[in-house]
């Protein structure tokens, strides 16, 4: 697990950082696109940016960029949408 590779105030920061992120995203609350956000902000604050800001635009690259990119939300809205 990641609590022993960073301290409890980057712990928070990158909490918030996430919760924000999926916020922001149809089906935000879905593993799958919480994992792909969770992924860039470990990333991010394993290489020092730690600011909220910072965490925040690491996570919007994990949902917005590569494989699934902006297409996973579409099927994730749909799927939202129709329950």
């Amino acid at each position: 697990m990641i609590e022993g590779k960073f301290d409890s105030r980057t712990l928070t920061a990158m909490n918030v950082a996430l919760d924000k992120v999926c916020a922001r995203v149809p089906g935000g609350e879905d593993h799958t696109i919480r994992k792909r956000a969770a992924k860039e902000i470990v990333r991010s604050a394993a290489h020092g940016q730690t600011g909220m800001d910072q965490l925040i635009a690491a996570g919007e690259r994990g949902l917005y960029s590569g494989a699934g990119g902006p297409a996973l939300f579409d099927r994730q809205s749909r799927r939202t949408a129709s329950h």
